[in-house]
């Protein structure tokens, strides 16, 4: 379907330079991983995320908009909290992995384990100290992010949390897992909620990348001392999901 709705001069167009971005990407990827992983031996406690993961996602996200003509646009600065918090987002795409590394640092990510599988990249994810869980055992996978998720907290670092557990295609949002909120509760810190459509140019199951601009939308913080986990999660879903409604409105 989508291909009918392209030329085909354009569709050549954007496979080629799908192409050398991913060229581009992947060797980028291999060649910083090796330098992270030689820097977590050699500095082990010392490790800093701005300096070994951040410019990873930089760099990535400039190579896909010089590239493969992604930009992106973000709304609502001023309602990021001065303190880190937990970071809640839909997951389209790979892209926004990238672009959050980049605009919130130091930073943790909540992971599936298979992640660590991957090489280089995921020797690197360990390095970084993100927290890998199993989805098949969530009462494992909770505390897990209540444990880890609040030594960041503590240690002044931003956690990172997809509640949907997985991508979703464009335009639609999944249910939330309650693990963010949780998180959130049991730190005493707010739930940062973030809209955001990279699915329309970085598609969930296809090779090809679209030109266009991705909206990312950071909307007013979740204050969690006079609400459970639950109620947290529902209107972290709900703000998000009137979000990404608005966005797709205004795109059509």
């Amino acid at each position: 379907m989508l291909n009918k709705l392209i030329t085909p001069i354009k569709l050549v167009f954007y496979w080629l330079r799908t192409l050398l971005f991913y060229l581009l990407f992947s060797s980028w990827t291999a060649c910083f991983s090796v330098l992270v992983i030689a820097y977590a031996i050699i500095f082990r406690s010392k490790f800093n995320h701005s300096l070994a993961i951040k410019p990873w996602g930089v760099v990535t996200i400039y190579l896909a908009k010089w590239i493969a003509g992604i930009s992106w646009k973000i709304e609502g600065k001023e309602n990021i909290p001065k303190e880190p918090c937990v970071l809640l987002s839909n997951h389209q795409s790979a892209w926004e992995t990238f672009f959050f590394q980049a605009f919130f640092s130091p930073q943790v990510t909540v992971v599936k384990k298979e992640l660590l599988r991957i090489p280089f990249f995921g020797q690197s994810l360990a390095a970084a100290k993100a927290i890998a869980i199993d989805r098949s055992k969530p009462k494992q996978a909770l505390n897990k992010i209540k444990t880890q998720g609040k030594q960041a907290i503590d240690a002044k670092k931003w956690v990172l949390i997809f509640p949907e557990g997985t991508r979703s295609k464009a335009q639609i949002i999944k249910k939330f897992s309650r693990g963010g909120a949780t998180l959130a509760k049991h730190a005493q810190t707010v739930a940062l909620p973030i809209a955001q459509n990279s699915g329309c140019c970085w598609l969930n199951n296809s090779w090809l990348k679209l030109p266009g601009e991705i909206k990312i939308t950071i909307l007013k913080p979740i204050t969690t001392d006079d609400k459970t986990p639950e109620e947290i999660t529902n209107l972290a879903h709900d703000m998000i999901n009137d979000t990404l409604s608005n966005i797709n409105k205004a795109s059509q």
